[in-house]
């Protein structure tokens, strides 16, 4: 997921050899719905959920309309594989379908400051654009999605729990790796348990859908999506791919090669896929030191 600035950075970068470890499980199925409570936050889960709060994302086309931030994250990760970053997933929905994904992370210089990147990929079957502290930064023309028949033979099932399970029997037929700069190939692991389950009962086009994630450590590197599509005379499994990482990106459905990415553009405000540096910051600790000097009586 790290957005490389220059050669001279990814160059003090170290690989780190630690097994994965979960900051927290990937959020349950639940329906879409927008706010959700806030549970206590500290440290740089706090700021995460503070930046996140800073979007605002909402439909391109005319009346616009604002998509709402689920203020919890959908998850939150470490990437002890490349280097020590930490980072959190939100969805933004647009009347309980996501329209927008995005993390927000904090990786390592080697000076001990923190660069905080953000990374979104748009949802929408329409267009939409966002706006970060009232300034617009991102704009989405077209659908984002090309969606596929993930099965010729599995229609969706009747009830959700017994749709769950065939959302996971169908993320398992895909597989994913990544290569990085160095010509490195990692496969990608793919998370048990859905970033994001929508049902949405009243929508005319769709019944269920799932965003479901391929993992290094625990930091989504792809996104698979799954929805249980309606048609004039079925329902019906269709996928879509989505990158979430500046890598080369290849996925196999049934051993059989079905997409892949290039290495990402930096800054690119009009792609589905867009990834920035908002800023650089000292490591919380040394914040809170520089604070307490600045208060009166501690000089």
């Amino acid at each position: 997921m790290r957005i490389c600035v220059t050669i001279l950075v990814a160059c003090f970068l170290f690989a780190a050899t630690t097994s994965a470890r979960a900051l927290a499980q990937p959020n349950k199925s639940i329906s879409g719905e927008g706010d959700q409570p806030v549970t206590a936050e500290t440290g740089w889960q706090k700021v995460f959920r503070e930046m996140a709060g800073e979007y605002e994302i909402s439909s391109a086309d005319s009346p616009r309309r604002a998509c709402s931030l689920r203020t919890t994250p959908v998850l939150r990760w470490n990437q002890p594989v490349r280097g020590g970053d930490d980072g959190a997933v939100y969805v933004w929905l647009d009347n309980g379908r996501p329209a927008a994904i995005g993390t927000v992370f904090a990786w390592p210089l080697p000076d001990g400051d923190r660069v905080v990147t953000h990374e979104m990929h748009a949802l929408a079957v329409k267009s939409l654009s966002a706006k970060y502290k009232g300034q617009e930064v991102w704009t989405v023309a077209k659908p984002a999605l090309e969606f596929k028949p993930a099965s010729n033979t599995l229609a969706p099932a009747e009830s959700a729990p017994q749709r769950l399970a065939q959302i996971r029997a169908l993320g398992r037929e895909f597989a994913a790796k990544a290569v990085d700069q160095k010509e490195g190939s990692w496969e990608l692991r793919l998370l048990g348990q859905p970033l994001y389950r929508y049902e949405l009962k009243d929508d005319p086009d769709l019944l269920d859908g799932a965003v479901l994630a391929f993992v290094q450590g625990t930091d989504p590197e792809i996104l698979l999506i799954l929805e249980a599509r309606r048609y004039s005379k079925q329902v019906r499994w269709e996928y879509a791919l989505a990158r979430f990482s500046d890598m080369r990106l290849f996925v196999q459905h049934n051993n059989v090669e079905v997409w892949n990415a290039p290495v990402s553009t930096p800054n690119d405000s009009k792609a589905p896929y867009f990834a920035r540096n908002v800023e650089q910051r000292k490591p919380l600790a040394k914040q809170a030191e520089n604070k307490n000097k600045e208060e009166p009586g501690n000089e």
